[in-house]
């Protein structure tokens, strides 16, 4: 089962360059949270496709995966009022 659908989009410019250059890519990703084990982890994947492009030979389809630990909160109470 899915548990998280995301569109993301960024804008990218470049400071360094003599002529502004951007990079604006649009993703879709599905997430999931799953156990192995003991341990929880995020699974994450899609695809991302650049609207706007820096050059001729710049990314234009891009699929990323990531897996990322969840690790137990640190703190057990709140820091700053409540229980």
């Amino acid at each position: 089962m899915l548990s998280l659908l995301v569109v993301r989009v960024e804008d990218f410019r470049s400071l360094r360059s003599p002529i502004p250059k951007r990079d604006v890519p649009v993703g879709l990703f599905a997430a999931r949270t799953i156990r192995l084990g003991s341990m929880p982890f995020k699974i994450q994947g899609g695809l991302e496709y650049s609207v706007v492009s820096p050059d001729a030979f710049g990314k234009r389809l891009a699929f990323r995966f990531v897996v990322t630990p969840v690790i137990p909160g640190l703190f057990k109470k709140p820091i700053f009022g409540g229980g």
